[in-house]
């Protein structure tokens, strides 16, 4: 049996979450000069803001791959829920949108399930046979 360092996992998923938040902020400005058509896509080579965007989506997915691999996915993935918070407050300061109550609400739900599956969500027993047992620690070499 492995065990997960779900404490580095949570962190680097945070950090994560946040490079994946301001790519969805680029890649929302960038969406103001992007166009599918023909004559226009060539154009799309200068689009800055969806070009670091997109790099940023894709360097952040590459650090999701290693916060999984440092803890439990049943751990780690919902701590992306937090980047629903973030892109909703950097939209306030980089596209002027407004926060509704329900928005607040929302994210304060899902603020504290992040809190609780991170604090209280690794596997501290196994359950084995129907018995609750701890689980063994993988011997180093």
């Amino acid at each position: 049996m492995v065990l997960t360092d779900n404490k580095k996992g949570i962190f680097l998923a945070l950090l994560c979450t946040a490079i994946v938040s301001v790519a969805q902020i680029l890649l929302k400005k960038g969406s103001d000069h992007f166009s599918l058509a023909p004559d226009q896509l060539f154009s799309q080579l200068t689009n800055v803001p969806l070009l670091v965007g997109g790099a940023l989506y894709v360097f952040g997915a590459v650090f999701f791959i290693y916060a999984f691999r440092l803890g439990e996915l049943s751990v780690i993935y919902p701590v992306m829920a937090s980047g629903y918070i973030v892109v909703t407050l950097l939209s306030v300061f980089f596209l002027d949108e407004i926060v509704t109550l329900q928005k607040w609400s929302g994210m304060f739900l899902i603020m504290g399930g992040v809190i609780l599956i991170g604090k209280y969500g690794h596997q501290q027993t196994v359950s084995v046979a129907g018995k609750e047992v701890l689980p063994e620690k993988e011997e180093e070499q």
